[in-house]
């Protein structure tokens, strides 16, 4: 949880601060509402979706701080969606940090190292 929980949960604009908008990706909707709750309890604003797909369409239009997506999806995974957008130019793809329960498959593995992204291992404690 340290690289999720380094990461700046707010932004600052002159003159004020801004709520950072987080955008949850998990197809299990019990584990991206409880995300969204702890996020939230946090002050930030979060929108939950249950697909990739989704997501990607969403971020095609809309502008998050943050991604916070499962790995593993049917129809499209995370490391799908992440491709999708570093291909499409959305720089929402830099700003992706991923949920997981297998961290430790060499596929995984090879992707963290790759994009140097963060991620957080399920099940998680808050």
């Amino acid at each position: 949880m340290t690289e999720v929980a380094s990461l700046a949960f707010m932004r600052r604009v002159p003159g004020e601060i801004v709520c950072m908008r987080v955008l949850v990706v998990d197809d299990e909707t019990d584990i991206g509402a409880f995300a969204a709750r702890v996020l939230e309890a946090r002050d930030l604003a979060c929108t939950v979706v249950s697909a990739a797909r989704e997501a990607r369409e969403l971020l095609s239009t809309e502008a998050f701080d943050l991604v916070l997506s499962d790995l593993q999806m049917p129809q499209m995974s995370g490391i799908e969606l992440h491709y999708s957008l570093v291909a499409a130019g959305n720089p929402a793809a830099g700003r992706m940090a991923f949920l997981t329960g297998s961290a430790n498959s060499p596929m995984h593995q090879t992707f963290f190292r790759r994009i140097g992204g963060p991620y957080l291992e399920e099940p998680f404690d808050v």
